[in-house]
């Protein structure tokens, strides 16, 4: 019965399968573009009541919620060369030419140990300045 409120007698109106897959989230204005019943178009208030009549509705998935992380406040070291941090960085000139930047820095003291500056810094190049730094710094 409630069908003929929403739908004149004698239209014709066929769910594919595919029907079934679609989300209300997607209902509003996004399926209703060139959806057609008997040649005229339909706006989507009246798909709305025809895809809830036709019981197409599907629940909306709940998000799988993580467990919060207790936060520990991060270590200091007690003496310098206890422990360093690595970073590479890249940015680029005025003119526009990219260039990259490797920072070795010692935790204790915010030390700059080593600032390697290249258009590209290689893993060699890197295993090189380590072991620059270790023989004049001595191993963390």
């Amino acid at each position: 019965m409630k069908e003929k409120k929403i739908l004149k007698m004698g239209t014709t109106l066929k769910f594919s399968s595919n029907w079934q897959k679609i989300s209300l989230a997607g209902v509003s204005g996004k399926c209703t573009g060139g959806l057609r019943i008997d040649g005229h178009p339909i706006n989507h208030k009246r798909f709305y009541r025809i895809y809830v009549l036709a019981k197409l509705t599907m629940g909306r998935k709940t998000r799988k919620r993580i467990p919060a992380r207790i936060k520990q406040p991060l270590v200091q070291p007690l003496c310098p060369n206890l422990m360093w941090s690595m970073d590479f960085m890249r940015d680029s000139l005025f003119q526009g030419k990219p260039f990259r930047a490797f920072n070795v820095i010692d935790d204790f003291n915010r030390e700059a140990l080593n600032i390697t500056i290249a258009k590209s810094i290689t893993c060699e190049r890197v295993i090189m300045e380590l072991g620059q730094l270790i023989s004049w710094r001595g191993r963390p």
